[in-house]
């Protein structure tokens, strides 16, 4: 899905409650009630931000990305327990790929360098589920060079995090408190790999999504260099590696490439 633009070149939110299907809104309602009871009085607004809010979810691919928003700053039993909790779902609910339910406080939301790309999700592809909407004091953004930098701030963070993980001989890397298996981090390193190359090329193209086979597309097509690193990260993303060596080079050598175009593009 590439995402239209309005009038003014502004890409517009096309999240709508109503392509959610019955089955995943039942999961959802489920998650509101659990964050009001934890939250309480300081419970401010729920979102479901990505594929499942424009109706583009896939039963075994797409995972839940719920943003929950606090009045004040969560504590540190406020978040424990909403990490247990979305290991509860991920057991319960085995179609969806993973569950991600993202506390936060509205200041820090609104401010902290680290949530650009948080932000930018949540100012184009998300659906407010209850509480008071306040998307609309989030930035709005073009695709281009803006766009970009937002999405790539942490750009030399996140690729070391996966070098990290693949030249390990340790492997006990963790998501939502669980160690995970390299056939995982694969899979993310693939997201990863295939929308960064987007990111840093906007100015080239203008056109922005999220989706895996939209963005090899229109990254090969102005990289033809870059096709045959960008078709193995779309098949490892269904049917991922464990060779860790040949990981390791891959990650090495594309990072290097998608940070030159960045460089180049953003100057």
């Amino acid at each position: 899905m590439i995402f239209n633009l309005d009038n003014n070149g502004f890409i517009i939110n096309e999240g709508n409650i109503k392509k959610i299907s019955y089955e995943l809104l039942s999961i959802l309602e489920e998650i509101v009630i659990f964050s009001r009871i934890e939250l309480g009085n300081n419970f401010l607004s729920a979102y479901i931000r990505g594929s499942v809010s424009v109706g583009r979810f896939i039963n075994n691919i797409s995972d839940i990305d719920f943003v929950v928003v606090s009045k004040l700053t969560p504590n540190r039993g406020n978040l424990n327990n909403f990490l247990n909790y979305s290991l509860e779902l991920d057991k319960r609910y085995p179609l969806v790929k993973g569950f991600d339910l993202f506390l936060v406080d509205k200041e820090t939301l609104f401010e902290s360098q680290e949530l650009n790309k948080l932000r930018v999700y949540l100012s184009t592809q998300s659906v407010l589920m209850a509480g008071e909407d306040i998307i609309n004091g989030l930035e709005r953004y073009k695709p281009d060079k803006k766009l970009a930098n937002a999405l790539l701030s942490e750009i030399d963070n996140e690729f070391l995090f996966l070098k990290n993980i693949f030249s390990s001989v340790e492997q006990n890397f963790s998501y939502n408190n669980q160690t995970r298996p390299l056939n995982f981090w694969c899979v993310w390193m693939s997201r990863v790999v295939l929308r960064f190359s987007l990111y840093a090329s906007l100015e080239k193209h203008h056109f922005y999504t999220n989706d895996l086979k939209d963005c090899y597309k229109i990254v090969s097509e102005i990289y033809p260099e870059l096709e045959p690193d960008l078709n193995l990260a779309l098949l490892w993303s269904q049917f991922p590696s464990n060779d860790q060596i040949v990981l390791n080079d891959y990650i090495g050598r594309v990072s290097k490439k998608i940070k030159e175009i960045f460089i180049i593009n953003n100057k």
